[in-house]
């Protein structure tokens, strides 16, 4: 009896350990984060790093939006997102922003097909 009870109590202190290691945010708190000044500079900077005139006269990339239905945590760390251009749904990238040493930065991005020829030939 001894040792089933020691055998739930250590079953007990793993779940309770994993869920206190996890300490995933809230999607509210993630929202939150892509919607401060530090993350849209994040996005704005890799924007600019696929069309170095994206957001001004001349730029493919036109506007962006961040699709905040999309937000989710990355079980690598770091928030997970969409970001829809120039209002067109078949254009978009999957990025992902992670803190580094106390700062946000772009973790990694993929882009649609359709984006990635449409600025291959710039």
């Amino acid at each position: 009896m001894k040792k089933i009870l020691a055998l739930l109590g250590i079953v007990v202190l793993a779940i309770g350990g994993c869920s206190m290691i996890k300490n995933e945010p809230t999607k509210e708190e993630m929202i939150e984060v892509l919607k401060s000044r530090e993350a849209i500079e994040v996005v704005e900077k890799s924007l600019k790093n696929l069309d170095d005139k994206a957001l001004m006269d001349g730029g493919i990339i036109k506007s962006y939006v961040i699709e905040y239905d999309t937000v989710k945590w990355n079980p690598m760390g770091g928030i997970s997102f969409k970001i829809y251009i120039n209002e067109d749904y078949d254009l978009y990238i999957n990025d992902l922003i992670n803190k580094y040493n106390g700062k946000l930065e772009n973790g990694s991005s993929s882009l649609s097909s359709k984006l990635s020829e449409l600025l291959k030939g710039k």
